[in-house]
């Protein structure tokens, strides 16, 4: 088609801060219809970049314009050839306040790193700072786009985790870390990094990046630790972070304080999170934690935890039990200490009392699942599975 003299008027308009959102509207219908070579020939006459960020994003609709232009831009230029080229740009959007085209910038980084030709050299430092003080963004999709590319490029791209953790964005993040939250934000990174790769273990280890989970875990506020906890859950998944923790005595620290909060008055609160996280802590080592290598302390939280007043903490009793029965070491232990009580009474009870959440029969039915697979408990599970059923269409 030809292109409509009009529409430059029009970019020259918007791009000195005077344009409507229908100004905006014609301009993405106009260049969605153009061909590429008449795209290139736009894009040579037109700094479209300045169009782009001249849009006020504080409208969901003006948002989405803004994103429909800049999907336009990245199509007809090669992501790094982009990078390279309009690296001021590039910058200009990811310390702007326009926060949906930033989370969009980062998405379409994450796409890019991806690529089999795709080199850490493609990417300048100064882009790698930026986006590393993204972590650390108040909005927590932000630092969540910013983390999701981050650990894309350590993981995907070749020599990308020895740019992560170097000066530029590690060292960076650390210098930068002036809150409490910060340190968490961070910390996330660092699980989430060795949660997809637990080979890279070792090196995100030497970068300090754990020391700040150590530091909350000993904290001796029991609030300051629960808000740790649950990164440490995700930190023992990889067999790696498990033996981290447990040469570090956090362990036996913990498990001293669940037995402590039967007692504390601040115990609804806390409990959820500490058997939850030794529910995680069985599922690694069932025999340790549940049977006969076991001190029989966890085992009697949690058996007192599923029969517990409060729903939460009854809920993660049962969830703590299906995360230890996903395993055949965590099935075998499971029978043998539900073997020494009346498990159809502990089910039925529990059950009963919480069939009010939608959830309920799943619980149950993972429950069960510890003694499918063995021919001389065949009837107790027809029975359980029975009981699921009844609960679940009651």
């Amino acid at each position: 088609m030809t292109i409509p003299d009009e529409i430059f008027d029009i970019l020259s308009k918007v791009s000195d801060g005077d344009g409507s959102m229908e100004d905006y509207e014609r301009i993405c219908l106009t260049l969605s219809n153009l061909t590429t070579a008449e795209l290139c020939s736009v894009f040579q006459k037109c700094d479209i970049l300045k169009v782009l960020m001249s849009i006020d994003l504080r409208g969901r609709q003006s948002a989405q314009i803004a994103i429909k232009l800049a999907t336009i831009i990245f199509s007809l230029i090669p992501l790094f050839d982009f990078v390279q080229s309009h690296q001021e740009e590039l910058l200009l959007i990811l310390g702007s306040t326009k926060l949906d085209l930033i989370e969009f910038v980062l998405k379409r980084l994450r796409v890019g790193v991806v690529e089999a030709n795709c080199s850490v050299d493609n990417l300048p430092d100064r882009i790698l700072e930026y986006i590393a003080r993204l972590v650390l963004h108040e909005k927590l999709s932000v630092s969540t786009e910013a983390q999701t590319f981050l650990i894309a490029l350590a993981t995907k791209c070749s020599l990308g985790l020895r740019k992560v953790l170097g000066t530029n964005v590690v060292g960076k993040l650390k210098s930068m870390c002036s809150k409490p939250e910060h340190l968490l934000r961070v910390s996330e990174l660092a699980v989430q990094l060795v949660s997809k790769q637990p080979e890279v273990f070792q090196e995100v280890e030497d970068s300090g990046l754990f020391q700040p989970i150590l530091d909350g875990l000993n904290s001796k506020d029991p609030l300051v630790c629960l808000n740790w906890l649950q990164l440490a859950k995700l930190l023992t998944i990889p067999e790696a972070g498990y033996r981290f923790l447990s040469e570090q005595n956090i362990f036996s620290k913990f498990l001293d304080d669940l037995c402590s909060f039967t007692s504390d008055p601040l115990g609804d609160l806390l409990l959820p999170g500490y058997i939850g996280f030794f529910g995680n802590l069985a599922k690694h080592d069932p025999d340790y934690w549940l049977g006969r290598n076991s001190d029989g302390r966890f085992t009697e939280v949690l058996s007192d935890a599923v029969d517990n007043n409060s729903i939460n903490i009854s809920m993660v009793a049962f969830e703590s039990i299906g995360c230890i029965a996903t395993t055949t070491s965590g099935r075998i232990t499971l029978d043998k200490l539900f073997s020494k009580c009346d498990y159809s009474y502990f089910v039925l009870v529990d059950a009963s009392k919480l069939a009010q959440l939608d959830s309920v029969y799943i619980v149950i039915f993972v429950l069960a699942l510890p003694l499918s697979g063995y021919t001389n408990n065949s009837n107790r599970f027809l029975h359980y599975h029975s009981l699921f059923l009844s609960i679940k269409y009651s």
